[in-house]
């Protein structure tokens, strides 16, 4: 089988799908019920032209073509039609799209018709058993089935969506005779048992099915309660069946021992709802996984961007560092410097004179208020003394080009220094001028 995209599965049809060691990933109910019947239609084929109607996935018609001379597939699905052909390339086979009531075929062309799953399907069931009637050659057969609907239905009370129409095992037997002038019909049902078959059939031997326990058995002949009705017609004599058991060791082993392990299928449906319930947990742990993934990919973002703003500040760190050592540097040349200043000859003549200009500073700062104040009280003297003598000629008191009155004068032009401007050395100069 080549490489080729896998058909969706929808529901309708069979589609089996392959691992990469070509194992069947469904080893359930269908495989088995489907591979049977091709396998029963595969013995009945050698030598003939087969018809596939309905064919589907196309893996039924490359069974068939492994002994017929020639196998045509024939479905209304276009897609399906392309699978098949990519899928299933052997020489005797092709594939052809086309309707069950227009089936694309010449008239009496075909040795033997497969349809399986089909008649259901379909609205007009006679429409669709008259087409076959129309291809098939003489002394054709045909080899169909069909779900019981008692047990298909019925029973468990499950409904297709796809089926148009389901029979009874004998509607199904009665629609069929009316058609072809013989009919053998018989049951299919997927059992976990025991089967034992002699080497040599003989015409006295009966096929049945066994049931019951420890404590009855009882056989009937057939398949007991069989799901699907499987039916070969023809108008002339019937074909010889070739009818058994589909076993699959492997998948049977799995199956034994299981039931030894867990002692009943309750058991083991209970163990695979468990699985079925750990599988979910895990489902939602994978979900929570990826969020904190995501936002650990948040996380390591905004690390990224963190660090970048250290390496900044760090930078920025580093620039002040160096600055202050620069200044630090300057700091200690420059006490070197005053160092080496108050050592020198200079500093120590002008200290002595900066040290008596201060100090001459704040004795006339504590000078300065009295002189004004006692200057004041002189001034007012005078005044007063004036007013009580004659103006023209002074009495007594002091004269105007007197010492004294000049001081007065001289205290009355004079102001108080600002503090800004007192400890300056143009104030300084200004005051010993």
């Amino acid at each position: 089988m080549e490489n080729n995209p896998e058909l969706p599965w929808t529901g309708e049809r069979f589609v089996p799908r392959y691992t990469g060691q070509l194992l069947y990933e469904h080893t359930g109910q269908l495989l088995y019920e489907h591979l049977h019947r091709y396998a029963v239609a595969a013995a009945l084929a050698d030598g003939k032209r087969v018809l596939d109607i309905a064919c589907g996935e196309g893996y039924g018609s490359n069974l068939l073509a492994a002994t017929a001379a020639q196998v045509i597939g024939v479905d209304i699905a276009s897609e399906v039609i392309a699978h098949a052909r990519q899928a299933y390339r052997k020489e005797n086979l092709i594939f052809r799209e086309g309707s069950c009531l227009n089936i694309p075929v010449e008239d009496h062309s075909i040795d033997l018709v497969v349809s399986f799953e089909t008649i259901e399907h379909i609205d007009e069931p006679l429409a669709f058993l008259q087409e076959i009637k129309r291809v098939l050659a003489v002394g054709g057969a045909l080899i169909m089935s069909s779900p019981d609907k008692a047990e298909y239905t019925d029973r468990t009370g499950v409904t297709n969506p796809f089926h148009k129409r389901e029979l009874y095992h004998e509607e199904f037997l009665l629609l069929l005779k009316q058609h072809f002038k013989r009919c053998r019909i018989g049951k299919q049902k997927l059992v976990a048992g025991s089967w034992i078959a002699a080497d040599d059939l003989a015409a006295e031997d009966t096929f049945g099915t066994f049931s019951g326990d420890i404590h009855s058995i009882a056989f009937r002949p057939g398949v007991y309660r069989g799901v699907y009705s499987l039916a070969l017609c023809s108008d002339a004599r019937l074909p010889a069946w070739k009818l058994g058991v589909y076993a699959n060791s492997p998948e049977s082993e799995k199956i034994w021992n299981l039931l030894e392990r867990f002692g009943s299928p309750e058991k083991i449906q209970n163990t695979v709802a468990t699985v079925a319930s750990l599988e979910q947990r895990a489902a939602r742990q994978a979900g929570l996984l990826a969020q904190l993934r995501s936002h650990l990919g948040e996380l390591r973002v905004g690390l990224t961007r963190t660090q970048a703003r250290v390496d900044e500040l760090t930078g920025d760190l580093r620039r002040q560092l160096l600055a202050t050592k620069k200044l630090t540097w300057l700091l200690s040349e420059t006490e070197k410097t005053a160092a080496r200043l108050r050592a020198s000859r200079r500093w120590k003549i002008a200290n002595p004179f900066a040290a008596l200009k201060s100090k001459a500073m704040g004795i006339w700062k504590r000078l300065f208020p009295i002189i004004c104040n006692g200057a004041r009280i002189i001034q007012k003297s005078t005044k007063s003394m004036n007013r009580s003598g004659d103006s023209s000629t002074p009495r007594s008191g002091l004269r105007h080009d007197s010492p004294a009155q000049m001081e007065v004068l001289r205290c009355q032009s004079l102001r108080p220094l600002p503090p800004s401007l007192s400890s300056s050395p143009s104030a300084t100069q200004w005051m010993f001028r």
